[in-house]
C-alpha cells in the first residue's frame, strides 16, 4: 500500500524511490526497476491533476507475504483501537510464529505432521469480512473521513486527545501482496507483466479544523455476535479493505504452502484462484470508493506474466490439471468483459533468477525453439508487430489455432533446460486477445544492479 498511498498523493512517502522500497522480498527487481520507477512516477503527477475518484491506485494480488500479512492485520486492529480483537488475532496467528518468518515454506513442511494453522486462520479472515463490511457500509451511509457520524447507542466515544495511534510504521507493513485478494474482475483492460492491480479510486482528504482531533465511531460485529466500536477516524478509506484482504492471504497462503507439499497443479491453482479472488473484491471496494451506482463496474488493468493470464484452457496446462487468473476471468466475466494481451520475443536479455529465491541475473535468451510459435512470428521478418485475435480474420485466427510450443519465461530462468523447463503447448487464437511482438527484447533493469551472465554454446547445447 505504500505505492499505492503515494501516487494518490497521500501518506508519508515523497519519492517514487522510497515508494518501491517496501519491496524487499524476492524477486523484488519485479518491481524495483527503471521501468516500474518511471511509471509509479507518472502516474503520481497524474493523480495530481485528477479528481479524487478519477485517480488510479496500485494495488497487489499474489499470496508470498503471510507473514506480512500477518503483521498488517495485526497493525489495522492496533490503529482501529481494537485492543480485545488485536490479542484474539494474535493468538489465533501464533501458530504461524513457531516457525522463520524468512521462508514459509518451512511452515508448509511442517503443517502436516505438526498440525496446520487452517482453522485459526479461516476464524480470523471470517471476523475481518464482517468488520469490513461494516466499515464499507458506514462509508456508504456517513463518507467516512467527510461527515463524521454520531456513535450508535451503547459504543464509547473514541475521541483521543492526540494523532497517535499506535500504528507500525508504513514500511513494516507494505509488501507487493498486501493489498488484495476477495472475488473477480469487469474490466477488458488486462495486461501482462507481474502480479499487480492497478484501479481507479480516490484518496482520503486530508482532515481540518476541529475534525482532526475527532474520532468516528462504527459498530462491527466480531466473529462471536459481539458489537466493537471502531476507531474509523484513524483510519483511510482503504484500510479495512487492505486489511480484510490481508487476512486472506494469510488464509490462502496457509493453503497455498502445505500444497507446495503436495501436488504441484494444486499449489498453482490455490494462488491463481487467490489471484481471481483478489480481482473481484477490488472491484467492490472500488465501487463504494468511487460512489459508484450498483452494478457500474470498475476498470483494472492487471500484470502478470503470460503463464498466469493466458487463458490455460488453449494450453497443454489444462491437460495437468492447472487452470489460472485468465482463465477464471473469462468463466466469471465473459469474453467479452475481459481482454487479454500476450507477449512473444525470439531472443535478447531476461532479468530473472538460477533458482527461486537466488539473486537476479541479467541472462541472454536462447533463440526461440524451432517449430514453435516464438519462432513462427520471428520467421514474419518483422522487428515487432501487433496481432488482433479479437477481431483477426478466419484465415489468420484458423493458423494461429494450431499447436505448437511457446516460451514462458517467469522470474526463474534455465536456459541449459529450456525446452523442459520454458516451453508447453498453446494456441494463441483461443489464449489471448491480442498479442505482441518484439524479436529482441531488453532485461527490466533493476535499481540493485543484476550481475550479467553469459550463456555459452555447452550451455545452449545441454538444453537441447
Amino acid at each position: 500500500m505504500q505505492v499505492n498511498k503515494y501516487v494518490r498523493n497521500v501518506g508519508r512517502t515523497h519519492t517514487a524511490t522510497e515508494a518501491l522500497a517496501a519491496f524487499r522480498a524476492f524477486p523484488q527487481w519485479m518491481w524495483r526497476n527503471a521501468d516500474v520507477l518511471d511509471f509509479v512516477g507518472w502516474l503520481q503527477r497524474h493523480n495530481a491533476t485528477r479528481a479524487p475518484d478519477a485517480q488510479a491506485g496500485f494495488y497487489g494480488m499474489d499470496l508470498y507475504s503471510l507473514y506480512p500479512s500477518i503483521k498488517a492485520v495485526l497493525s489495522f486492529l492496533k490503529r482501529a483501537g481494537q485492543p480485545e480483537l488485536y490479542r484474539r488475532a494474535e493468538l489465533r496467528y501464533s501458530g504461524f510464529m513457531r516457525y522463520s518468518e524468512d521462508d514459509p515454506h518451512i511452515y508448509g513442511a511442517n503443517a502436516t505432521f505438526l498440525g496446520s494453522c487452517e482453522r485459526q486462520a479461516l476464524a480470523q479472515l471470517e471476523e475481518m469480512i464482517q468488520m469490513s463490511a461494516a466499515m464499507r457500509r458506514a462509508q456508504r451511509r456517513d463518507d467516512i473521513g467527510a461527515h463524521p457520524p454520531s456513535p450508535p447507542d451503547g459504543v464509547p466515544d473514541l475521541t483521543q486527545d492526540d494523532d497517535d495511534t499506535g500504528a507500525v510504521d508504513d514500511d513494516a507493513v507494505a509488501s507487493p501482496d498486501t493489498a488484495a485478494a476477495g472475488a473477480g474482475i469487469t474490466s477488458r483492460d488486462m495486461l501482462p507483466g507481474s502480479d499487480t492491480a492497478v484501479a481507479t479510486g480516490p484518496p482520503r482528504q486530508p482532515p481540518t479544523g476541529a475534525r482532526k482531533r475527532a474520532r468516528q465511531a462504527i459498530t462491527a460485529v466480531d466473529g462471536k455476535g459481539r458489537v466493537a466500536a471502531v476507531d474509523t477516524w484513524a483510519l483511510e478509506p482503504d484500510d479495512g479493505f487492505v486489511a480484510e484482504q490481508n487476512a486472506r492471504v494469510v488464509t490462502n497462503a496457509e493453503a497455498y504452502y502445505r500444497a507446495v507439499f503436495g501436488r504441484q497443479d494444486t499449489s498453482w491453482n490455490v494462488r491463481d484462484h487467490h489471484m481471481t479472488e483478489t480481482l473481484g473484491a477490488l472491484l467492490d471496494h472500488l465501487a463504494v470508493l468511487n460512489h459508484l451506482p450498483e452494478g457500474t463496474p470498475s476498470r483494472v488493468v492487471v500484470w502478470a506474466h503470460n503463464s498466469h493470464l493466458g487463458d490455460a484452457r488453449a494450453t497443454s496446462m489444462a491437460d495437468e490439471g492447472e487452470v489460472n487468473v485468465g482463465q477464471l476471468c473469462r468463466e466469471r466475466w465473459g469474453d467479452e468483459q475481459v481482454a487479454i494481451l500476450g507477449f512473444s520475443t525470439c531472443m535478447g536479455t531476461v532479468t530473472a533468477a538460477p533458482k527461486w529465491d537466488y539473486p537476479a541475473q541479467v541472462a541472454h535468451l536462447r533463440p526461440s525453439h524451432p517449430g514453435s510459435w516464438d519462432d513462427a512470428f520471428h520467421a514474419v521478418g518483422l522487428p515487432k508487430f501487433f496481432l488482433d485475435l479479437r477481431n483477426a480474420s478466419p484465415v489468420l485466427r484458423r493458423a494461429l489455432d494450431e499447436q505448437r510450443l511457446q516460451r514462458a519465461v517467469g522470474v526463474v530462468y534455465r536456459p541449459q533446460t529450456e525446452l523442459g523447463s520454458h516451453y508447453f503447448y498453446a494456441r494463441p487464437a483461443r489464449q489471448f486477445d491480442g498479442l505482441f511482438y518484439f524479436d529482441d527484447t531488453r532485461a527490466v533493469e533493476a535499481l540493485e544492479p543484476a550481475a550479467e551472465v553469459d550463456t555459452t554454446e555447452e550451455d545452449l547445447l545441454a538444453g537441447l
